[in-house]
């Protein structure tokens, strides 16, 4: 690494991770175009998107400041399920519940209005606060949310409404709904919204330290259920507008940085809620399935692209493709540090990971999953040719939506899992607790 890129960035990540893209150049430009707090950390899954303006696998801090075009689609995470059985699932069971979520998870918007409109402007102004009780959880479950399920945003929907953008934003698909910030909430909840997102079945696999795994309370018989998602449709488009106004940052001294900050957090209530609803929907159908010999939680849910905000510092984190992840102090997660389940690739075993340490430098951030090496076009060149089914190490039921091709998530094009949970270990970033084995996935 040059001593010139050193000094703008902190790399977390062994050299044999990063990717043959134009990610290095665009830290230079970043650092030329706004006033860092600090240097960026790069993370083992760095890696540059042709749709985005900042790599992936990236945090930026910014003072008093927030910059739209640091940030992706504002709250994308993923969710994780645990379910306990008295005995296992058959193939029966997995191909009716999969094959039931397709039907009643959309991969994008739905054609028809899926909640009522009081119910939409309260997640918008208050995330799940009110609906996770609604919704058949706990009023604890919202600890299992890292920022609690909810952002400060407008006292009232007038306000919000009078916020959001009266033309549609340019460059926005002209099939995403943008008159009623309404009208499109209630067609995008439930919603995977993207390619790239997914919805997977694991199992148990191994464990890599048992007193962590006891601490957390997973057992060998368990079963995890993988949702990454994001804010759907409301997100693009106060995302793109966002992107559209003149100035590549807001500073919240003034009424309009503030008004644009609570825009967006009215996004990132929605992707708490977009989550939540289809863990209703995944409950709903294994009480349904099996009544009392089920038991369905939410594990935890972390976000990786998200705008975080220390008000007392008045310091804003710019994560894009980064995920963070407390080490165990105080809180809620003391005796083990907050948990954090990590996929790859399709049909390659996830890991449940806990941060012990921390890493002040990596502002407590780490991969929210291992990265690519090609991106999705580079890979159909390259391995077009192979089967794909012979190239996942695990055999899994692969259900799909048939939005794309298959191909381009050939595990071939993807970084190597013992590099990256070697950087983890490295820089004091995660440590595995255990690997889940995946079973079904469905995805685009």
């Amino acid at each position: 690494m040059s001593p010139k890129i050193k000094k703008i960035s902190n790399f977390f990540l062994d050299k044999k991770l990063i990717a043959n893209d134009i990610s290095i150049e665009k830290l230079f430009e970043i650092k030329k175009n706004f006033k860092l707090h600090g240097k960026i950390a790069c993370f083992p899954d760095l890696n540059f998107k042709i749709k985005n303006y900042v790599p992936s696998g990236t945090a930026i801090q910014l003072k008093d400041e927030f910059a739209p075009i640091l940030l992706g689609n504002s709250n994308d995470a993923i969710s994780i399920i645990k379910i306990s059985l008295k005995k296992p699932l058959s193939n029966i069971d997995i191909n009716y519940f999969f094959k039931t979520f397709r039907k009643k998870i959309s991969i994008f918007r739905r054609d028809n209005y899926e909640m009522d409109v009081k119910s939409v402007q309260d997640i918008l102004l208050n995330g799940i606060k009110n609906k996770i009780t609604e919704w058949g959880f706990e009023k604890k479950d919202l600890k299992k949310f890292r920022n609690r399920g909810y952002a400060k945003t407008f006292k009232n929907i007038t306000d919000l409404k009078k916020n959001f953008p009266k033309k549609r934003p340019k460059y926005l698909g002209s099939h995403i709904l943008t008159s009623d910030i309404i009208k499109s909430s209630r067609k995008s909840l439930g919603v995977l919204d993207g390619t790239s997102h997914f919805l997977e079945l694991y199992k148990f696999n191994s464990a890599t330290n048992q007193k962590y795994v006891k601490e957390l309370q997973i057992k060998e018989k368990d079963y995890f259920i993988v949702i990454h998602a994001g804010s759907a449709d409301p997100g693009l488009i106060i995302h793109q507008y966002l992107l559209n106004l003149k100035k590549k940052s807001f500073s919240i001294k003034n009424k309009l940085g503030k008004r644009l900050l609570y825009l967006h957090n009215s996004t990132v209530n929605f992707g708490f809620a977009n989550r939540l609803y289809m863990m209703k929907i995944i409950k709903d159908e294994f009480k349904k399935k099996f009544s009392n010999d089920v038991k369905v939680e939410i594990f935890n849910d972390n976000e990786h692209d998200f705008l975080d905000f220390d008000q007392k510092k008045r310091i804003f984190t710019h994560r894009k493709g980064a995920v963070k992840i407390l080490p165990g102090k105080k809180g809620d997660w003391k005796k083990t540090g907050e948990p954090y389940f990590m996929p790859t690739y399709v049909g390659g075993n996830g890991y449940i990971l806990t941060n012990f340490k921390g890493n002040k430098k990596s502002f407590f951030c780490t991969s929210h999953g291992v990265g690519r090496m090609y991106d999705k076009i580079e890979t159909l060149k390259r391995f077009s040719n192979l089967d794909f089914k012979k190239s996942l190490e695990n055999k899994i039921k692969l259900f799909r939506y048939g939005k794309d091709k298959i191909k381009s998530q050939n595990p071939k094009a993807f970084k190597k899992t013992n590099l990256v949970l070697k950087s983890f270990k490295k820089f004091n970033l995660a440590y595995p607790i255990c690997s889940l084995k995946p079973i079904a996935s469905l995805k685009a």
